[in-house]
């Protein structure tokens, strides 16, 4: 190469300036509650080939190159991900990704005695534990569509009781009790023995 005083180089020096390399943009499986989610990144494409592509989930403690779709198992995490070449990073962004709930509910009949008059009330379920995601609860008898909360409004009769609980990422878990239930009334807090209204 000669310069403008006629001296001949065989070395010279190119800058390149890089502008808007386009942005990093993110891509989740499920948008809704869930035990877990699948989180593509998409990074801008047809860029030089030298950049590296990097994302971190503790706010940039450590890095890693991105390769294949991040799976997500807890709420509220954080994603970072960046361009770099060599030192600099051309683009970087931050994504975090919420509604997540793993927590396997719970739910129990064991307040509800097996011998039950409509005079005493039970919640129904007795008891339960959900997650983040809240829950909905059922209880039903055989034959019928009605959601019962309350022992007072179970029908008369021998039968199980099925009462089950499902998340709003939808896990679930189920209980049943045999019970007979009758209108007779009951005096005190045990009963050896109730008659059965077969009506």
């Amino acid at each position: 190469m000669r310069d403008k005083a006629g001296n001949i180089s065989d070395t010279y020096e190119k800058i390149v300036v890089t502008d808007d390399i386009g942005e990093v943009s993110y891509l989740l499986d499920k948008e809704d509650w869930a035990t877990e989610k699948v989180l593509t990144i998409n990074y801008p494409s047809d860029i030089y080939n030298g950049y590296t592509y990097e994302y971190s989930l503790d706010l940039g403690e450590t890095w890693l190159t991105y390769d294949m779709p991040l799976e997500i198992k807890d709420n509220n995490t954080t994603v970072i991900a960046r361009v770099v070449d060599g030192d600099n990073i051309k683009v970087a962004s931050s994504f975090t990704i919420t509604k997540i709930d793993p927590v396997i509910p719970t739910i129990s009949l064991d307040g509800l005695p097996s011998v039950i008059s409509k005079d005493k009330e039970y919640d129904l379920p007795s008891s339960y534990t959900d997650g983040i995601s809240g829950s909905v609860r059922t209880c039903k008898v055989p034959d019928r569509d009605n959601n019962y909360t309350n022992s007072s409004e179970l029908p008369t009769g021998k039968y199980t009781l099925t009462c089950t609980i499902t998340t709003g990422a939808g896990l679930s878990a189920s209980v049943s009790k045999d019970i007979s239930v009758s209108n007779a009334t009951i005096k005190g807090d045990s009963v050896l023995s109730i008659i059965q209204d077969n009506n």
